[in-house]
């Protein structure tokens, strides 16, 4: 989303920068943007074309924002970066999200692990210890 802001912040029209950034990276994104340039190209009604995205759920936010962008006439640079950044900011909390869940399920590995070794070293020799020590 970031690439495609910045093919339109240097003066790429949307059909254009959708169709630079699906050649710079392909992928099942790309393939689907792909469609979307070429009828853009072909010169349907361009907030319909944006709008049939909305059935992609990764794509949905950028078909609605650039179908009321051109709807409305709004700049579409601006959109888009914010788009851009709200997309990374959720990317980077999910990262997170799975970063501290790694510690959570990480816990009872390393409690099954260290807890044999916690009993043959410190409880049995106390045992012994204790036992050896009464007169029975």
């Amino acid at each position: 989303m970031a690439l495609f802001a910045a093919t339109l912040r240097s003066g790429a029209a949307p059909p254009e920068g959708v169709a630079q950034v699906c050649a710079a990276l392909p992928g099942p994104a790309a393939d689907r943007l792909t469609g979307v340039a070429a009828r853009l190209s072909l010169g349907l009604d361009a907030a319909e074309v944006w709008a049939s995205l909305a059935d992609e759920p990764a794509l949905a936010p950028l078909g609605r924002t650039l179908a009321r962008a051109h709807d409305t006439g709004a700049p579409v640079v601006a959109a888009v970066e914010r788009l851009a950044a709200e997309l990374a900011h959720a990317a980077r909390a999910d990262q997170e999200e799975r970063a501290r869940a790694v510690g959570v399920r990480a816990a009872v590995p390393l409690g099954l692990c260290l807890l044999p070794a916690f009993v043959l070293i410190g409880i049995v020799p106390l045992v012994v210890a204790l036992m050896s020590g009464l007169d029975l």
